[in-house]
């Protein structure tokens, strides 16, 4: 059994990535929060249920469980939740089959319920966090660092050397220059430029990347 939480953009492209990765694995159903409005609705062929439903159908089953929610924050308070009520559950991390990345021995870890989608190039001794989301495109060169619940959006290029503390954002397009560390809960806006440390959590914008609210 399989179940995607999320029933949206995120989810569609998760969905997408779980079938690419994995072309007999069929979802069994994508859940959404209780009382929102696509419950009873469809994905192609596969049904949006409510979390209620989910956990009462497979509270005590050991099904694989899947995170299509872009945002940081809510993929972690979703992750707590099915802890609790769907603790046989399992979180296989999803790696698109054309990303690049060194495949030999211990040279790059994946964490559980870790998505890396199309296109994307890692390079050696790479580190991605549990849940964390690499998108389209993206680049993580040499002995970076990619935080638990971390999200990159599209088309971002992380520099070698780099940490990306946990639950961090990247907005499309951002580029983080080598050995630099961004502070867990800050996000950066879509086409910043970060050339150095941020020890602060906060919105970060521009190039070179300022703070613009903490």
């Amino acid at each position: 059994m399989r179940v995607m939480f999320g029933s949206r953009g995120c989810a569609r492209d998760a969905g997408w990535l779980l079938h690419e990765s994995h072309p007999d694995a069929r979802l069994d159903a994508f859940v959404a929060a209780d009382g929102a409005a696509e419950i009873g609705t469809r994905i192609g062929d596969v049904a949006i249920i409510s979390e209620r439903d989910c956990f009462e159908r497979w509270g005590e089953h050991g099904i694989d469980i899947y995170l299509g929610i872009g945002t940081s924050a809510l993929r972690r308070a979703i992750r707590n939740k099915c802890r609790h009520a769907l603790p046989a559950g399992r979180y296989p991390s999803l790696v698109h089959p054309s990303v690049r990345f060194d495949r030999r021995d211990g040279a790059t870890r994946i964490g559980e319920g870790a998505m890396i989608c199309a296109g994307s190039t890692l390079t050696t001794e790479v580190t991605v966090g549990d849940f964390a989301h690499i998108n389209l495109h993206c680049t993580v060169a040499h002995c970076a660092e990619i935080g638990a619940f971390a999200t990159l959006s599209p088309g971002c290029h992380v520099s070698g050397g780099v940490h990306i503390g946990e639950a961090c954002f990247l907005g499309a397009g951002v580029v983080v220059a080598e050995n630099v560390r961004i502070a867990a809960g800050a996000i950066i806006g879509a086409g910043a430029t970060v050339v150095r440390d941020i020890d602060t959590a906060g919105t970060y914008v521009g190039t070179p990347a300022r703070l613009m609210q903490r």
